[in-house]
């Protein structure tokens, strides 16, 4: 499976700038550099008919033997992993586009293909090339339809609207509608132009008397057809269910100061995605948070722009988070208020939430979460190369239930996050203070029920981690609030 650099959130929520200071402690030697290496696309944009391709070269010139470039991408299928460079030092892979699926009912896609040469165990150089995946231009129509709310009260009063998006059907075309269950405004409707290369039309449909789920469907002349699912309920029973595999995107907001920072202080955003498994039961929800991606945030010291990579083994230490919680209530806008949970990778505390962390790896609370051999969790700083820390994160979200495919904390405020990281040697000193910065967060629902997006790509039967980062440009519709570097406004 593809793995981007990582990310991930709330219950567990882990990122930002982890040791970012503590290379200053560290008399670096000048090394000579190696060679630089590029990637360039062929083509910067393909059709997502699944057939469509373009050529990705990576080039490093003058590569000494044994060099392998490893090719990795967020979006199509690679033909090869890994390519020798030639004696032009060039290495040539093929990516495939994605089918139409893939964008999720979005006119395109973009998609990150990046190239890594590994020189040694402290050194790798990584190249990007930015590509997109669009909707075809040829080939059958494709339908989306969506309601909104996706449930009510089966009191044969209340009206659910629908919206109907097209993609390759012309304007003015009939669209047929049926429903398995309540009264449609109309048997048919005819699209229209929606400004964005498709068309689109709305509808509505009237609750039932009786309890119900009513499959509605949108069908167009040549057979091509879309489904939604709306749920009428009895008065008191659940609107919606929570039951199946989300994903949560939280961009942390976080504050530093330090006397190394230029501007001092520096406020970051460290968007975090997370899995999320959910069983409900009437108003008793049982979670578990599996971090997926961290974004370990730039900043900006006295040394200039200084970054730390997460490698997979430092996402993959952050521990599940298990949760037992009961909801405001069962109907739509229902309150989503998990426990706050404190995370800890590196080490073992007695005392997980008030305990310092250890700042020696002598210290016997230490453990080597990731696996690597060395104490601690490893991270990968741009000037001092692989640290050893500690690291610890206390998070806290509360949202509102929009429905059983969408949970969103719009509010600033609606999630806080706040990193804490302890250099196992020298560097401590270093470390900025962390201060947690008001924020929102998002979970959107990704097995495929209830008309949700199903990102199970290679077909397994679950949704993993890499299927989720990969789609992340397309599942997450909610941003950090504005955060100038300079915390200009930040509370």
């Amino acid at each position: 499976m593809r793995r981007p650099p990582h990310p991930r959130s709330r219950a567990p929520r882990a990122a930002l700038a982890l040791a970012t200071f503590a290379a200053l402690a560290c008399d670096q030697q000048a090394a000579t550099p190696p060679p630089p290496l590029t990637l360039t696309a062929e083509r910067t944009q393909l059709q997502a008919d699944g057939l469509d391709a373009t050529t990705l070269i990576a080039t490093v010139p003058g590569a000494p033997g044994g060099v392998v470039v490893a090719f990795s991408s967020s979006g199509g299928l690679l033909s090869s992993s890994a390519a020798v460079p030639d004696e032009d030092g060039s290495a040539r892979v093929t990516l495939t586009a994605d089918t139409e699926d893939a964008l999720l009912g979005r006119p395109d896609k973009p998609v990150t293909v990046r190239a890594t040469v590994v020189w040694d165990v402290n050194l790798e150089d990584t190249a990007t090339a930015e590509l997109s995946f669009v909707t075809p231009t040829s080939g059958a129509p494709s339908l989306h339809l969506t309601a909104d709310p996706p449930a009510a009260l089966a009191d044969g009063a209340s009206v659910i609207t629908l919206t109907l998006g097209a993609r390759r059907l012309p304007a003015g075309s009939s669209v047929a509608l049926s429903t398995s269950a309540g009264a449609l405004s109309a048997d048919s409707v005819v699209v229209a132009d929606d400004g964005a290369g498709g068309t689109s039309a709305t509808f509505t449909l009237q609750a039932p008397a009786a309890p119900a789920e009513a499959i509605v469907t949108a069908r167009e002349p040549s057979g091509v057809s879309a489904t939604a699912l709306v749920r009428f309920v009895a008065d008191g029973e659940a609107q919606f269910d929570l039951t199946g595999t989300f994903a949560q995107l939280s961009p942390a907001r976080v504050k530093m100061t330090a006397g190394t920072l230029t501007p001092n202080p520096q406020c970051v955003v460290a968007p975090a995605i997370i899995r999320v498994q959910m069983v409900q039961e009437g108003d008793h929800v049982v979670a578990d948070w599996q971090t997926c991606f961290v974004t370990l945030a730039p900043v900006i010291s006295i040394v200039g722009e200084v970054t730390n990579t997460a490698p997979p083994a430092f996402t993959d230490a952050i521990p599940l988070v298990h949760a037992e919680f009961a909801l405001s209530g069962t109907a739509l806008g229902a309150a989503f208020d998990p426990p706050p949970s404190v995370v800890i990778s590196g080490a073992e505390l007695a005392d997980p939430e008030g305990e310092s962390l250890p700042s020696s790896e002598d210290d016997e609370r230490v453990r080597d979460s990731d696996g690597d051999g060395n104490p601690g969790v490893t991270v990968v700083n741009s000037v001092g190369g692989e640290q050893n820390i500690t690291f610890r994160n206390r998070g806290d979200t509360r949202g509102v239930i929009e429905s059983g495919n969408r949970i969103v904390g719009a509010d600033v405020g609606s999630m806080s996050a706040l990193p804490e990281s302890s250099v196992l040697g020298v560097g401590n000193n270093f470390l900025p203070e962390f201060e947690s910065v008001p924020s929102v967060f998002e979970v959107v629902r990704v097995d495929g029920r209830d008309g949700a997006p199903d990102l199970d790509t290679n077909g397994d039967g679950e949704v993993d981690c890499d299927e989720i980062v990969d789609a992340q440009t397309f599942i997450f519709s909610i941003a950090a609030p504005e955060t100038p570097l300079d915390c200009a406004g930040v509370p």
